[in-house]
């Protein structure tokens, strides 16, 4: 008996290591060789990170949101700032925390799926997520939306708990409580969109369900719950008191009108969410068979549900049913355009239904849907291994923030004088705030001085991105380069991937 469970045990740690070992690998690959994302956001967020640390310039606000006046939460710029503190500024330090952010999400997912269904579920949506083409983009992309799944994946545990497995110790309660709050107040200040409408669907979803609505009538567990909101609003609660609650009053004002870029008719509107709420649903699994096979699967659990009239979980199946209902319904008030990112994380909501979906088998004694689940796990396993090794086999392609840290490691390899030199950039957001946080990162961790915006003895690089509107990039060039000076010179050119690397030299001035 004691030699079957090691075995068992075991197994499990060997076959949870390989799942870790292939979430890992599509993660991590690209990190190593710098071929994640890094745009203007990248740029702007992880400079204003540099000035909380070094400026010691601490702010209120977030970045901005689609609607004028009205911004993310500032835990974003904190989140950051503390990266930034870890790392020194390493621009791929903020990569690596995100990708142990996800990790440490998978690993909570794995041990509340274990605990509360059974290892075989916990390995099936393991490996799900280690190869889910949406939980790979969001753990490479650094931004103040990707950060949301994490809070979602909280907040739905936490609901799990409170509605099927609450404590027993006061204690425990209070915390749950308190994460619960914590949770639905980070989803809101890292994505406002998302915390704008869940607020009015789990308010509701609150007062009309009755197990939910019973443990709010505790004054204890209600006053975690709102302290945990507290504090994640209270960076904005601080900047509203001290501007006059310019943000509420620009709320207000978009609430009760409404200014759209797009208007969109009910009709397209309704068909734009079907689609977009199927993107979701399909972006989870990395093959259209593998969704189709969980699709046919969920069906014959809500057979069984029927058949027998007893369900597993039936709290939360009907809390997280009617969230996702809820934002849908919700989603249709809106009559612009809905970026995917506006629910990011909302994939969990999917999963977890889906968990307590699958978990309906174990009230039929039937082996062959015990096998069935066992051959799925196989099949999706060696589905990942082989998707492992044909990622190993392919060609990498040069992108991403390697090409911007060769352009400036090429222009401080060359230049002769680091102390004081001259660089413009072009980029197309015009603003060049990912090459300033690379040179800041240089004048941290090398003492190299940051460049400057005019010419210094007669010389100055250029740096010069593509642009498709080739007219907009031209009246910049003639802007920003004296070629009306008949001296000019151009001394030095380099091509890096789609980007042009200039020094010029004017001649001597009189």
């Amino acid at each position: 008996m004691i030699n079957s469970s090691y075995k068992k045990f075991f197994l499990s740690i060997l076959t949870i290591s390989i799942v870790i070992g292939i979430f890992s690998y599509f993660r991590l690959e690209p990190i190593i060789s710098e071929r994640v994302a890094y745009t203007f956001d990248q740029g702007r967020d992880f400079l204003k990170a540099s000035e909380i640390v070094i400026n010691k310039d601490i702010t209120f606000i977030g970045p901005t949101t689609g609607i004028n006046g009205i911004f993310h939460g500032a835990w974003w710029y904190y989140y950051l700032a503390i990266v930034f503190v870890i790392f020194g500024g390493l621009p791929m330090g903020f990569y690596i925390m995100q990708f142990i952010l996800y990790l440490s999400s998978l690993i909570l997912l794995i041990y509340y799926l274990n605990k509360y269904f059974n290892d075989q579920i916990a390995l099936l949506f393991s490996l799900i997520i280690a190869t889910s083409p949406y939980f790979i983009t969001k753990s490479l992309f650094v931004a103040n939306n990707t950060i949301v799944p994490v809070f979602v994946l909280s907040f739905l545990v936490t609901h799990f708990l409170i509605l099927e497995k609450l404590p027993k110790s006061n204690k425990k309660k209070l915390i749950l409580f308190f994460i619960a709050g914590l949770s639905l107040g980070m989803i809101a200040e890292f994505e406002f969109a998302f915390g704008l409408l869940l607020a009015p669907v789990y308010i509701l979803t609150a007062i009309i369900f009755k197990p939910l609505r019973k443990n709010f009538t505790n004054i204890h567990q209600l006053l975690f719950f709102f302290g945990g909101l507290f504090i994640a609003f209270l960076p904005r609660l601080l900047f509203e008191i001290r501007n006059n609650f310019s943000q509420s009053r620009t709320l207000i004002s978009f609430i009760t009108d409404p200014q759209y870029h797009t208007p969109k008719t009910i009709n397209s509107i309704f068909s734009e969410r079907i689609h977009l709420f199927y993107d979701y649903y399909s972006g989870i699994y990395s093959h259209h068979w593998i969704m189709w096979i969980f699709s046919f699967m969920m069906v014959f659990s809500i057979v069984i549900m029927f058949k027998r009239k007893k369900v597993i979980f039936h709290n939360s199946l009907f809390f997280l049913s009617i969230i996702l209902l809820g934002l849908f319904l919700v989603s249709l008030l809106y009559k612009d355009t809905f970026w995917p990112y506006y629910f990011d994380g909302i994939h969990y909501s999917f999963i977890l239904i889906s968990a307590i979906l699958l978990q309906q088998f174990n009230t039929v004694n039937q082996k062959q849907l015990k096998t069935l689940l066992y051959l799925l796990n196989v099949a999706i396993f060696l589905t990942a291994i082989y998707s492992v090794i044909t990622h190993i086999k392919s060609p990498k392609i040069y992108d991403g923030i390697k090409v911007q840290i060769d352009i400036v490691g090429f222009i401080q390899k060359i230049e002769l004088n680091l102390n004081n030199y001259c660089v413009y950039i072009y980029t197309p957001p015009v603003i060049p705030h990912t090459y300033d946080y690379l040179f800041k990162y240089n004048s941290i961790s090398k003492r190299i001085s940051e460049p400057k915006q005019e010419f210094v003895d007669n010389k100055c690089w250029y740096v010069l991105e593509a642009d498709p509107y080739a007219e907009r990039k031209n009246d910049w060039i003639n802007g920003h380069l004296p070629k009306d000076n008949p001296n000019l010179k151009l001394i030095k050119e380099k091509q890096i991937k789609d980007v042009t690397i200039q020094l010029w030299d004017h001649g001597p001035t009189e």
